[in-house]
C-alpha cells in the first residue's frame, strides 16, 4: 500500500480532526490545517496520543 502526506483544511473542526485521525490511523503522514496555530497544536497532540494506542 502507498503512504501519501495529506494535508486536512480546516483540520482543527470535528470532520477534520476525525479525517485526520483515520488517515493517520491507516499509515499516511497528516498535516492539519488552521488559521492560529494555538488551535492546530493542541488537535494534533490529541490526535496523536489516540493514535498511540492504535495499532496500525
Amino acid at each position: 500500500m502507498s503512504s501519501y502526506r495529506i494535508a486536512v483544511i480546516g483540520g482543527t473542526g470535528p470532520q477534520g480532526k476525525g479525517l485526520g485521525y483515520r488517515f493517520a490511523r491507516h499509515g499516511h503522514t497528516v498535516v492539519l490545517g488552521s488559521r492560529a496555530a494555538e488551535k492546530a497544536v493542541p488537535v494534533a497532540t490529541e490526535v496523536t496520543e489516540r493514535l498511540a494506542g492504535v495499532d496500525g
